[in-house]
């Protein structure tokens, strides 16, 4: 199914827009029904308890349309607001009834057979030092010293415990 959504705004004096068709998870909804306005509608409820009757009725305030109501338009119906006037519900014909059509329809190439290629780490990292050279490299880990020549500073004697505490006995 495809979905349609048109939002008109034209630059004259007042603005207006024109919208309908929303995809279901659509944001826009949301956006025009707050842009629509709300109403205020009164509302009550009526309640029987032991032979009582008790009734309630309050100001509620409302959307005009919610974003549900709005993405249930059927197709063909339209919300126009023009600015300084009341929105309204209308019905227009869609483009292709106008005698509205395009050139030829936009293809999008195919690249479905194309053949990949992958690399292995090696293959990467000198790509990325070929692209990206560094002044001055540090050594590649299978080229750096042994472990044992890293080490150039002398440790200090390790003691034991036990050469201590013997050497404090009397």
């Amino acid at each position: 199914m495809i979905y349609l959504l048109i939002v008109l705004s034209l630059s004259l004096p007042h603005q207006t827009t024109i919208f309908g068709g929303f995809a279901p998870q659509s944001q826009t909804a949301e956006v025009l029904s707050k842009a629509l306005g709300s109403q205020t509608v009164q509302g009550g409820s009526i309640s029987k308890g032991k032979g009582e009757t008790s009734q309630s009725l309050q100001m509620v305030e409302r959307p005009l349309m919610t974003p549900d109501e709005l993405k249930a338009i059927p197709k063909g119906q339209f919300i126009a607001m023009k600015t300084g006037a009341h929105p309204m519900q209308t019905h227009l014909r869609l483009f292709l009834d106008w005698g509205i059509t395009f050139g030829e329809a936009y293809q999008t190439p195919d690249r479905g057979q194309r053949k990949v290629y992958y690399a292995d780490r090696k293959e990467l990292e000198e790509a990325i030092l070929e692209k990206y050279p560094q002044k001055n490299p540090a050594p590649h880990p299978s080229q750096a010293a042994p472990r044992a020549e890293r080490f150039t500073r002398p440790r200090p004697p390790m003691h034991r415990a036990e050469d201590e505490a013997s050497s404090l006995r009397p």
